[in-house]
């Protein structure tokens, strides 16, 4: 197999030799990646680490032949200035290869450590939705306006405008995938007011469709799908509400549940563990055991599932290893509530999600923050431009998008 690197998107299509893999590098922002970059070197990386690289000028072509490594693998360009410091890096998505086969893949090309705005201007949006669709791309609902954007390696494009929109909605995956909304606020005469909203999104081609039942107008701070036919969802009240799919009618109902030892307006956020768990974090704190096996019984309560516990910090993520990672800087077992200090954030924490494996991204009012879980490691700490109400979205490469009130990208250099 032969590795052919394409310097830059060309509206000329290059034709591949056959079972070759053609990586081209796209840079939808304003940032130039090769400023100051004198050597490049690429990677070809497996499942076991670096099988493959090479070292070459900036105005050398790259063609890699004898490539015989199969399965899934990925492809990272490093660009090096004079004195040997890494100043731009790129890195495909993983690649499922096979024995000849053609493989034409883009990669963004990106400086590092740097807050990198979009070429094509976009709509202004605050404390709105960033759906991740299943094609790698992002789709931008609400937060002030109703038109709909999505985000792709080519920037952004606009989609079709909503009926309505609502700033400080919240959304939660189903088990076929799809993406449900709902909730937020909008703006009322002068006031902002809680409204009745519900979408669902599908996640292959972004179409848009409102979803009814939703009886109560909230601000959730907690939404959650965490079985197949059944979710939860918090806001500034004491109660919480359940989500119910209806087997006859194929559409989800709302139920009004009052839990005595879980006053909603104290919670902060909520995360789903990978077993299914749904940790309430926040001054009222606690666990939804709520998994299949456990819940065979139609007449199970929810009232019965959750049982509170403390549990250091305000938000977080789920691990693959079934822990909870919390901004506490703690790594939390939810069978024992055993809390194991990892790193600590250095500065304000408004969002984390998780990059990869033991990675995670904090995004701060003017900052993002990388931590290495997994072997106790401060990222670099990238400064941005002052952005109230935004969002972070992990990219399948690892580059984040900062979205509101204007979209950027950010590219963290990968950690030793």
């Amino acid at each position: 197999m032969l590795l052919t690197l394409l310097a830059c998107a060309s509206e000329e299509p290059v034709a591949l030799q056959a079972g070759s893999i053609g990586v081209t590098l796209v840079n939808p922002t304003l940032g130039d990646p090769w400023e100051g970059v004198e050597r490049l070197r690429v990677e070809l990386e497996g499942e076991e680490g670096v099988f493959e690289s090479a070292t070459f000028g900036v105005d050398e072509a790259l063609e890699l032949p004898g490539i015989e490594r199969f399965g899934r693998i990925h492809v990272s360009l490093k660009g090096f200035d004079a004195g040997g410091a890494m100043v731009s890096y790129g890195r495909t998505a993983d690649l499922l290869v096979a024995p000849e086969q053609t493989y034409e893949v883009p990669m963004l090309f990106l400086p590092v450590d740097r807050e990198l705005l979009l070429e094509r201007a976009s709509v202004e949006r605050s404390e709105h939705v960033a759906l991740p669709l299943e094609d790698g791309s992002v789709l931008l609902l609400g937060g002030g306006t109703v038109t709909v954007e999505r985000f792709s390696l080519e920037g952004i494009q606009e989609q079709e405008e909503l009926q309505k929109q609502s700033s400080r909605a919240a959304w939660a995956r189903t088990s076929d995938r799809s993406l449900l909304v709902v909730g937020g606020l909008a703006l009322v005469g002068d006031t902002q007011q809680p409204v009745r909203m519900g979408l669902e999104v599908d996640p292959q081609d972004a179409l848009v469709s409102e979803l009814t039942g939703l009886e109560e107008a909230r601000v959730p701070v907690c939404f959650t799908v965490f079985r197949p036919d059944l979710g939860l969802v918090l806001g500034t009240e004491e109660t919480v509400e359940t989500l119910r799919l209806n087997p006859d009618s194929g559409g989800w109902e709302w139920t009004r549940v009052l839990i005595s030892d879980l006053d909603g307006s104290a919670v902060d956020s909520c995360v789903t563990s990978v077993d299914g768990r749904v940790v309430m974090l926040g001054e009222s704190s606690g666990i939804f055991d709520f998994r299949a096996e456990q819940a065979k019984a139609d007449d199970l309560e929810l009232s019965d599932a959750f049982a509170p516990a403390e549990i250091e910090g305000k938000l977080g993520v789920a691990l693959s290893t079934g822990l909870v990672w919390t901004d506490a800087g703690v790594e939390v077992d939810l069978d024992t509530l055993a809390h194991r200090t990892t790193v600590v954030p250095l500065g304000t924490v408004e969002q984390v999600a998780l990059v990869r494996t033991d990675v995670v991204a904090l995004l701060g009012p003017e900052e993002v923050e990388i931590l290495d879980l997994y072997n106790r490691v401060e990222g670099p700490f990238i400064g941005l431009s002052p952005r109230e109400g935004a969002r972070l979205t992990p990219l399948p490469d690892g580059t984040l998008l900062i979205s509101g009130p204007s979209p950027a990208l950010v590219r963290p250099r990968p950690l030793p």
